[in-house]
């Protein structure tokens, strides 16, 4: 790999909690060790197409474009990504990501994903203990299942 390695772990480190969160998913459900950088590269590569123009899976910002693309590389199958607000009472099989937002200013509002699980607690956080998800409140959910 001949990639801007601190460049990379920088963005990860920075905008990265959705992709991490994803990540450590498929290292549970896989009982595997991933290399998070390596799976980064690999899938800021593969690309798909939407209204006609090539998207990567997940851009250098580390947005995600395609969350389900790139858990069903990990683990294996198809997966179905939604967006879900609080009220929605996760189900067995469903990977639960959790979302945080913090208004740190009035103009300023932090966001944070965290691996959850089925109660909607937070069992990883990419980034240890983050301020957000500390002095913030959960918003929404991602969820991950596979499709039927």
């Amino acid at each position: 790999m001949n990639e801007p390695v601190q460049k990379l772990l920088l963005a990860l480190g920075n905008f990265g909690c959705l992709f991490l969160s994803i990540v450590r998913a498929a290292e549970i459900i896989t009982s595997k060790a991933l290399n998070e950088l390596v799976i980064f590269v690999e899938c800021s590569r593969k690309t798909e197409i939407v209204s006609g123009a090539r998207k990567a899976w997940i851009d250098a910002d580390c947005y995600v474009n395609f969350p389900a693309s790139i858990f069903g590389y990990l683990v294996g199958g198809s997966w179905v990504y939604t967006k879900e607000d609080i009220a929605y009472t996760p189900v067995t099989g469903d990977i639960v990501i959790l979302r945080y937002e913090w208004q740190k200013t009035p103009t300023s509002t932090s966001t944070h994903f965290c691996l959850g699980d089925l109660n909607k607690q937070c069992i990883y956080d990419p980034m240890g203990d983050s301020l957000t998800r500390a002095n913030g409140k959960l918003v929404g959910l991602r969820i991950l299942r596979r499709a039927s």
